[in-house]
């Protein structure tokens, strides 16, 4: 997976510590396929989702980025808002439509 090359929207996302981790421990898994296998709409609708967890009360995301779980874990909740700030004002203008707050579902069947 490390030497594999990615089209750009699929490297910007990977570079989001808590997308990355999303997409490589949890729904690539879940859906059996690759980052690149979510269209460019799917990713900007799961890091609109990712980030919107670190505002919902109740969510250990919230926790840490209140500085419920230490200053070093705030430190890097706020980072990883950031980085993920960057990567959908940088890739929803390119959209066709608008992220889907909730996340991104499977991608469709490659024939």
């Amino acid at each position: 997976m490390a030497n594999q090359k990615h089209r750009e929207c699929v490297r910007d996302a990977l570079k989001c510590d808590r997308l990355k981790d999303q997409l490589y421990e949890v729904i690539c898994v879940d859906d059996d396929c690759e980052p690149d296998d979510y269209s460019d709409w799917q990713l900007v609708s799961e890091a609109t989702y990712m980030r919107s967890l670190y505002f919902e009360g109740g969510t250990v995301s919230n926790m840490e980025y209140r500085g419920d779980e230490g200053e070093d874990i705030q430190r890097a909740a706020k980072r990883e808002v950031r980085q993920l700030n960057r990567f959908i004002k940088k890739w929803t203008p390119t959209l066709d439509k608008t992220p889907n707050r909730t996340g991104c579902g499977k991608p469709e069947l490659k024939q």
